[in-house]
């Protein structure tokens, strides 16, 4: 028999022995046998031992070779193995070959693996590089702390998709954080002349549909006057009572364009300076 092993492997081989006289299976006694690699003089290993009549059947033998490096076996190798000692009918049976093996010397031929969807432990096996590199059309699935500062030493390149709004969500922002997140740290000499102009816009570009939901809002309600903590929403109210608002009380009183809510105040002295304003902006 043959076939090619790993090393540190335990090597089984059943072998049948034979009369010479009528070529029948007949009883091996005393055998012990010895392995030789390639067609070296010397064996590596001598004197294993040989289970003789396996299972009570006549002529039946077994041996287990522990294929261990610390024996003399490496990978590549070839190897015979030969009974060094033993009879049959008080014949000698010493020099037949009962089996030979090799040692991680058949390359593996990828395109007939059985089951090649089946997930296999790799984690102790040396991963050479491919001659070609399929692209991941899925993407792939990283174990926590596959990715570390210390493994993007060098070149770190943040692509982002056309669809901005989709694939800028929550976890890769987080992600982009971590290391540098170029859109915060870019300043004006990053930008080359004519960088951005009307014409590098399309059309609809920026709608409604680019903003997360309540994104106007908060423009709105942010605070753009200190005293009085107003907001742009506030201080647009104001200043079209101011523009375009109906007034009353000879002009110290604006209203609304309707002349329904007053939104400024005045109070004014003999020499018709403003001395104290009353505002109150829509809501």
């Amino acid at each position: 028999m043959s076939g090619d092993y790993l090393l540190e492997d335990s090597v089984y081989i059943l072998f049948t022995t034979r009369a010479f006289a009528t070529g029948i299976p007949g009883v091996l006694s005393a055998a012990t046998v010895a392995v030789y690699e390639d067609v070296t003089a010397t064996p590596i290993e001598t004197s294993i031992a040989v289970t003789e009549t396996l299972n009570s059947i006549n002529g039946l033998n077994a041996v287990t070779i522990a294929a261990l490096a610390a024996s003399g076996y490496n990978a590549g190798g070839h190897y015979h193995v030969v009974i060094e000692a033993g009879t049959v009918d008080s014949v000698s049976v010493v020099g037949e070959v009962v089996g030979s093996f090799s040692i991680q010397s058949a390359p593996v031929n990828w395109a007939k693996v059985s089951a090649p969807t089946t997930a296999v432990d790799l984690s102790a096996t040396d991963i050479q590089l491919a001659d070609t590199a399929t692209a991941l059309t899925n993407g792939a699935t990283l174990a926590a702390g596959a990715v570390t500062d210390a493994s993007l030493a060098g070149a770190l390149e943040i692509v982002f998709e056309t669809d901005f709004a989709t694939n800028y969500n929550t976890t890769r922002n987080a992600w982009v954080n971590n290391y540098t997140d170029i859109i915060g740290t870019m300043d004006a000499a990053a930008f080359g002349a004519d960088f951005i102009t009307a014409a590098k816009i399309a059309d609809d570009a920026i709608t409604s549909d680019q903003f997360a939901a309540g994104a106007v809002t908060k423009i709105w309600a942010s605070i753009v006057e200190t005293v009085g903590s107003r907001t742009a929403q506030q201080v647009m109210s104001i200043l079209l009572s101011a523009s375009a608002g109906v007034t009353a009380d000879a002009g110290a009183t604006l209203k609304d364009p309707a002349g329904t809510n007053t939104r400024i105040s005045a109070t004014i002295d003999g020499s018709n300076n403003r001395t104290a304003m009353t505002l109150t902006p829509s809501a």
